[in-house]
């Protein structure tokens, strides 16, 4: 088999064209065409099926995705290729983590830790402690890796998030100094040190400076993603379909047909604007010995079959999925994979805030599912955002 793509013939797969093909994957994702950066890196994959470099390119298009099964089974899979490899590790326990798959995420940050004790390693141990909950051991990674790196702007960013700053605080004071010299920072590293410093302020109550950092920060955000023409006309036109289609009558006819999906577990989803409140409600109820939290997981959106719609229209899509035969697969479907991951679990409770636009389909999918919607005023929404 030949593929080819971006101007590559896989077939001749020394590591100059592998590196070159891998670059001009990552320009595709990068330009959101996730399905053809896919089927270049399968190709790939499949041109140089010992290379570990495709599978973990895989891994990351799937975690982007918010896609953690299958990004944990690239990364698995490119770690079996290259053993040593402490990205791949970083990366196989980051995924595993927002699978709370906590034992095994902190098996493998062990493992890269034992090799590796760079800030970059160091980071993702603390990235993992905090969505344990371990405030304190995140903090102490974090100020492990300023040690051996006093300016590294990542655990910076998140020492300033977890402790309350003052104008004598360490981070405050590093965060600081690279603000002078932030002109020759990347622009991802400006938007990060901006929005640091905002935080900072705002906890001296500096507001005014506060506020000049956050709105530097969404101004180099907003110029290098910008918002596409028309995203908030079909943002508008997906509500409306939403509102038409399931009125309180249709829910009343279509629910005759729901039936409740075989399972163990209770499924509680927890939704609402971003910033609404939704972490916390989340962990309020997840402190109950007998739940789960799955995190922000996509699973609801993988379980639909949109390949019933007939076409690609946000209305066909709608249409299909209110019919009986679909929405019933559907909410089996989304029963089976999370309970796969969570087989012991009695309730589980799933905080992905993009629900909150099938909660129709949700209900009529698993009739027995609790759902917690988080109101907040919008504008205060808007100004944490």
């Amino acid at each position: 088999m030949v593929f080819t793509g971006g101007g590559f013939n896989f077939q001749n797969n020394n590591a100059q064209n592998l590196e070159k093909a891998l670059a001009e994957a990552q320009k595709l994702k990068s330009a959101g065409h996730f399905q053809q950066a896919q089927q270049m890196l399968m190709g790939l994959h499949q041109q140089n099926p010992q290379a570990s470099a495709p599978l973990h390119h895989l891994g990351l298009l799937f975690f982007e995705r918010s896609d953690y099964p299958n990004a944990e089974n690239m990364f698995s899979a490119a770690l079996a290729r290259a053993p040593l490899d402490v990205e791949n590790m970083l990366q196989l326990a980051l995924t595993q983590a927002h699978l709370r798959k906590m034992d095994e995420a902190d098996a493998t940050i062990e493992q890269a830790l034992q090799i590796d004790q760079s800030p970059r390693a160091l980071l993702a141990a603390g990235n993992i402690a905090r969505m344990k909950g371990d405030k304190k051991a995140s903090i102490s990674y974090m100020q492990k890796a300023l040690e051996k790196e006093p300016e590294y702007l990542p655990a910076l960013a998140i020492l300033v998030r977890a402790e309350r700053q003052t104008p004598d605080s360490a981070a405050f004071v590093s965060l600081s100094k690279l603000e002078k010299k932030s002109r020759r920072m990347s622009v991802p590293d400006q938007i990060a040190l901006h929005y640091a410093l905002g935080k900072a302020y705002f906890d001296m109550k500096d507001y005014t400076q506060g506020f000049v950092h956050y709105q530097r920060a969404n101004f180099l955000s907003l110029k290098g993603n910008p918002i596409p023409k028309g995203i908030m006309n079909q943002t508008e036109q997906q509500a409306e379909v939403i509102c038409e289609k399931f009125t309180a009558e249709k829910m009343k006819e279509l629910s005759k047909s729901a039936q409740k999906p075989t399972g163990n577990f209770q499924p509680i989803f927890v939704t609402g604007l971003l910033r609404s409140g939704t972490t916390l409600t989340q962990q309020i109820i997840s402190a109950h010995p007998d739940v789960v939290s799955a995190g922000e997981i996509n699973d609801f959106g993988l379980a639909m079959h949109k390949d019933c719609a007939t076409d690609n229209s946000f209305e066909a899509v709608v249409d299909a999925f209110m019919q009986p035969e679909n929405f019933i697969k559907t909410g089996q479907a989304y029963m089976d994979s999370v309970s796969a991951k969570h087989p012991d679990a009695k309730y589980i409770v799933d905080k992905m805030p993009y629900n909150y636009m099938w909660l129709g389909l949700i209900h009529l999918a698993m009739p027995q599912a609790k759902i917690v919607l988080c109101k907040r005023n919008p504008m205060d929404c808007g100004l944490s955002l």
